[in-house]
């Protein structure tokens, strides 16, 4: 199976793993969202601004053991949710470095460091660290709000409905979404209804739900109906490109040892932010 959201090859059965994981406004190349981020403790005030090339800016204040500080720093984002930058007035520098955790929260770390006012025996450079945790304005992010809504679409061969919700997960830092269910045409292998053609259904298919990545990729796959889906999310439109099989009641839900075994062979759908 080839979806045209990704060039990916992926088992028709498999394991429900609500991998949808998590967004645009979503950052290019980024593992964070882009937004705005601001934490205070251990001495820091700091606020950082992430942008959708997945760059960034710190803007900070400082009490370490070696002084106070004050600046702004251009931040050049990194693998794996990383940034780094630094900034140098006078005798005193401070180098920044931030990681995203798996909450979606920015963990930072500045070195300060002050060079003595005069060079001299025994006189050495300072030297400090100081750690803050940077959390996600979601009221002011770009990401949460063009995403974050409730999405009704149709399939672009049959006219099928499809719908689902997106929220901002604070467990998790990121996107999820929750409540898809559609319907979808299959093909079976019998003919139950004894018309001499093998049977048709309609798939009815709910209660799907997952993590959004960071670039607005999302996947989702389960062995309860052998359900494929995967899509992208951006500015409140979402592509979407699913794939059902396996066994069915007569109404078309997923029932394990039900009287219909069918397939779809893929179909793809669109969905906007009502």
């Amino acid at each position: 199976m080839v979806s045209p959201m990704r060039d990916l090859r992926v088992p028709l059965a498999v394991l429900l793993t609500a991998a949808i994981a998590a967004p645009t406004a979503f950052g290019a190349g980024s593992d964070v969202l882009e937004g705005t981020y601001e934490g205070s403790s251990n001495g820091v005030n700091a606020t950082v601004m992430v942008d959708d090339a997945g760059d960034g800016e710190l803007r900070y204040t400082l009490k370490s053991s070696c002084g106070k500080s004050k600046g702004t720093i251009d931040l050049a984002g990194g693998p794996g949710g990383s940034f780094k930058g630094s900034l140098a007035t006078g005798r005193s520098s401070v180098i920044a470095q931030l990681r995203a955790n798996a909450g979606g929260e920015l963990d930072g770390l500045l070195r300060h460091k002050v060079k003595p006012k005069s060079k001299g025996k025994g006189k050495k450079k300072c030297s400090a660290k100081n750690t803050f945790t940077a959390i996600l304005d979601v009221q002011t992010s770009p990401v949460v709000k063009t995403n974050v809504g409730h999405y009704e679409g149709t399939g672009q061969d049959g006219g099928l409905p499809i719908s689902f919700d997106v929220a901002f997960d604070a467990e998790s830092g990121g996107l999820e979404v929750s409540n898809m269910a559609f319907q979808s045409n299959a093909d079976c292998y019998d003919d139950l209804d004894l018309d001499g053609e093998d049977d048709t259904i309609v798939a009815n298919v709910s209660g799907l739900a997952g993590d959004v990545e960071e670039d607005g990729f999302f996947v989702i796959e389960s062995d309860d109906a052998n359900i494929y889906v995967d899509g992208m999310l951006e500015d409140g439109t979402a592509e979407i490109y699913l794939e059902v099989g396996g066994f069915f009641a007569a109404d078309g839900t997923p029932m394990t040892d039900g009287p219909f075994e069918c397939d779809s062979f893929g179909e793809t759908y669109t969905a906007d932010r009502s």
